[in-house]
C-alpha cells in the first residue's frame, strides 16, 4: 500500500523511525478569515451545482460568510466563530431562508472548524500540564534513586515510583498524539490548511 501511494518500489523506501516529540506542530494563525472556508470540497461542490442552476454563486457566498475571523489570539476560536449559530445571530435568521443546501454545507464547515478549534485549544492546554505533570514525577524518581543508592528506601517501593513516572510519560505521549490528531482535523476542516488557495477556479 504505502509504495502505491508514494509511487516508489519496496527496496527504494527507507523508513526512519523517531520520536513523537520531533513533529513539529505548525502554529494556527491569528485573524484566519471564514472566506478560507470555501476552499473546502463540500463548499467547491455546493458552489458548482449553485453555478449549474445559474444562481449567482458570488451573491450566495456574501450571504453565507459573514466577515469574521475564524481564529483570536493564539490561533485558536474566535469569540465570533463561537457566537456565529446562536438563535439571537443575524447570520442564523438571515441563512434560515435561503438556499438550504449552500446553507448546510457552509454550517456545517463552519461546525468543524470550531470543533476543530476547540479540540487544539484543549488539547495544546493538556499537553502542558501533563509535561508539568511528567517532570514532578521524574524529579521524584530521581529523589526516590538518590534514597535508595544511601540504603533509606526499599526497593519495591522505588520501583513503584518508576511506574508512575513511565505511567505519565505514557500519558503525555497520548496527549501528544491527540493534539498532532487534532491538528491534522483541523486542517482538513480547513479544506487544505490555513493558506487562502487564490488562484481561480472553474465553476
Amino acid at each position: 500500500m504505502m509504495p502505491a501511494l508514494i509511487g516508489r518500489v519496496p527496496e527504494h523506501v527507507k523508513v526512519r523511525g523517531g520520536s513523537l516529540y520531533r513533529l513539529g506542530i505548525p502554529r494556527v494563525t491569528p485573524g484566519l478569515p471564514s472566506q478560507l472556508l470555501t476552499q473546502r470540497p463540500d463548499i467547491r461542490e455546493a458552489e458548482i451545482r449553485l453555478a449549474g442552476a445559474d444562481a449567482n454563486v458570488e451573491a450566495a457566498r456574501a450571504a453565507f460568510f459573514p466577515t469574521i475571523q475564524l481564529t483570536g489570539q493564539g490561533g485558536f476560536s474566535s469569540a465570533m466563530l463561537r457566537n456565529l449559530f446562536v438563535p439571537s445571530s443575524m447570520f442564523y435568521t438571515a441563512a434560515a431562508s435561503l438556499l438550504a443546501n449552500y446553507r448546510k454545507a457552509v454550517i456545517s464547515a463552519f461546525t468543524d472548524v470550531e470543533k476543530a478549534l476547540a479540540a487544539v485549544q484543549q488539547l495544546a492546554m493538556q499537553e502542558t500540564l501533563q509535561r508539568q505533570a511528567v517532570a514532578e514525577a521524574r524529579k521524584a524518581f530521581n529523589l526516590s534513586e538518590e534514597k535508595f543508592r544511601q540504603g533509606a528506601l526499599d526497593l519495591t517501593t522505588l520501583i513503584q515510583i518508576q511506574q508512575t513516572l513511565f505511567t505519565q510519560e505514557d500519558l503525555l505521549a497520548q496527549v501528544r498524539f491527540n493534539r498532532l490528531e487534532a491538528i491534522v482535523a483541523l486542517y482538513q476542516a480547513l479544506g487544505g490548511g490555513w493558506l487562502l488557495d487564490t488562484e481561480p477556479r472553474r465553476p
